[in-house]
């Protein structure tokens, strides 16, 4: 923001922060797919980025086995004037996420990332990334 006149600055402000709002969910959203464990596949897809409340989708089973990595939500497709949910419905991810049911990942696997989202770790990676911390 340098060189900037002072009277931009609640624009100036407001921008910076939505951009590190929409990099820090999309940081959240590729954590949790990227640390999420893995037997069949199927949990780690089932990690959805939500923003208008429809907090029912959940990937199907497939026979096969298959199932197709997800990827993170991008920053571009983030409203950061909205609330945001990462969601995964599966019926076992609460056991997962919250009591370290997995041997494949570690205990606190989940609540870590959630600890990085609530202390501003996100928002501040964020900001570094932009160049402007």
């Amino acid at each position: 923001m340098a060189n900037r006149p002072i009277r931009n600055i609640g624009r100036d402000l407001r921008a910076r922060f939505e951009r590190d709002v929409k990099q820090s969910v999309s940081n959240a959203h590729r954590d949790v797919i990227a640390r999420s464990p893995v037997d069949t596949g199927r949990f780690r897809s089932s990690w959805i980025h939500n923003e208008d409340g429809d907090t029912n989708e959940m990937t199907p089973e497939n026979k096969a086995g298959r199932y197709p990595q997800r990827p993170p939500v991008a920053p571009a497709q983030v409203d950061a004037k909205k609330e945001q949910l990462l969601i995964n419905n599966l019926p076992y991810a609460t056991r997962l996420c919250m009591e370290g049911w997995s041997k494949k990942a570690a205990p606190d696997w989940f609540t870590s990332i959630g600890q990085r989202w609530q202390t501003g770790q996100y928002f501040a990676q964020a900001n570094r990334e932009s160049g402007d911390a």
